[in-house]
């Protein structure tokens, strides 16, 4: 299945706002401290978020250079 341009962009956008919200996620806790745990999982988050980005880039990447070499071509022919 082929999105459009415009498509691709607004699922950037939203994979993108999504490793926001995962990089920045912040337990609520009661009292003072977060526990070993919540410490773990906010890490595991964020580089979950990291991989996410990466792999949002190596996406961008592959459609920018996929369109370049195979769309343009036979939209010219």
């Amino acid at each position: 299945m082929y999105l459009g341009l415009e498509s691709q962009e607004d699922l950037s956008s939203v994979k993108w706002k999504f490793a926001d919200s995962l990089n920045e996620f912040k337990f609520q806790c009661i009292g003072n401290a977060e526990t070993d745990d919540e410490m773990c999982i906010a890490r595991s988050l964020q580089e979950f978020a990291t991989v996410l980005r990466n792999l949002e880039d190596e996406w961008i990447q592959m459609i920018e250079n996929a369109s370049k070499v195979l769309i343009t071509p036979l939209a010219k022919f």
